[in-house]
């Protein structure tokens, strides 16, 4: 919220004022925080290569399969271990796992498992992940 009333703070709030206030909040904070997360886990390089890693990737939702071409591709696959990138990651609550179950009518449901939502939460490396959308508008995923 207060990066949105710094976007506006003497008019009415407008969508653009909203979105202006999301934006500054992904880049000046949330994407930060991560970066402090995974500074316990890896060096300052290890840490941008990971930042890298998923932005690079260009999309929201991805499959291991999904990061680890990217990776190679972009030659990042000596610098970082990938199923020990998506583990912090994950840990750190910058990533979750996409569930799909489907009831007993058929119908599909997709439930998202972050690690933030219940502490006991462990990676799941068959399943899709998905990135917190705090740092969507920071790695220019919108």
């Amino acid at each position: 919220m207060h990066f949105i009333q710094n976007a506006n703070s003497f008019q009415r709030v407008s969508f653009t004022d909203i979105f202006d206030g999301l934006r500054e909040y992904s880049i000046n904070y949330f994407l930060p925080e991560i970066k402090d997360e995974l500074t316990g886990y890896f060096s300052p390089n290890q840490v941008e290569e990971c930042i890298r890693l998923i932005g690079g990737l260009r999309e929201r939702e991805f499959s291991l399969e999904d990061l680890e071409a990217h990776s190679k591709a972009a030659r990042l696959s000596a610098d970082i271990n990938v199923l020990e990138t998506l583990r912090v990651l994950f840990d750190c609550s910058a990533i979750g796992n996409i569930v799909k179950q489907t009831n007993a009518q058929g119908v599909q449901n997709i439930v998202y498992t972050f690690r933030h939502r219940n502490r006991n939460s462990m990676i799941n490396y068959k399943q899709d992940f998905v990135l917190h959308r705090g740092a969507w508008k920071a790695l220019n995923l919108m």
